[in-house]
């Protein structure tokens, strides 16, 4: 009994052996010749730099900031002068939830066509793993955003729903003459 445990173990011990053996180990020419192809991401950064025209970059920094604005940000047309500032409250509140889903892109997708189907809002991507929400608005009360809840379904946001949340108001402050000199 016991000499056939030890042969077993021995054959055990040698297949172990042999198939660590035939393993050969990667070499830095191996890791350069990778299968995947060559993408743009995947160019050593020389080449990208070799590459590089900046003068097709060339844009009025004005144009870049309109195209890079978000809804949530105040555009400057709403700090009318030097006088006054915007100031933002975090507090509890309500929104409507207009999608949930686990694609990042479909939520950004959604976003954008949110916020030209309704422009007098802020619509805010949440992300509470596993999903992003995309919700609209900023209510201090229930009352308010389901008075809104119709406009969103009349948008094509049938399965809108109210939710609670933490919402950001912002409010419009005078600045007084002491404030300014400083």
């Amino acid at each position: 009994m016991m000499s056939r445990s030890i042969s077993q173990l021995v054959i055990l011990l040698t297949v172990f052996a042999i198939g660590c053996g035939s393993a050969e180990r990667p070499t830095r020419e191996d890791a350069n010749r990778s299968e995947r192809p060559v993408t743009p991401r995947t160019l050593p950064l020389a080449e990208v730099e070799r590459t590089l025209q900046p003068s097709r970059y060339d844009e009025d920094p004005a144009e870049t900031v309109k195209k890079q604005r978000t809804p949530s940000e105040p555009a400057s047309s709403d700090v009318p002068d030097p006088s006054t500032r915007i100031e933002e409250e975090i507090r509890q509140g309500f929104r409507i939830q207009i999608l949930s889903t686990s694609s990042i892109n479909d939520a950004n997708r959604e976003r954008l066509a949110a916020a030209q189907k309704l422009p007098q809002d802020s619509v805010y991507i949440v992300f509470d793993p596993p999903v992003y929400k995309v919700r609209v608005g900023d209510f201090r009360t229930r009352l308010d955003a389901n008075r809104m809840l119709p406009v969103c379904v009349s948008a094509g946001y049938e399965d809108a729903w109210v939710v609670s949340d933490r919402i950001t108001l912002r409010k419009r402050v005078e600045i007084r003459q002491e404030e300014q000199r400083q």
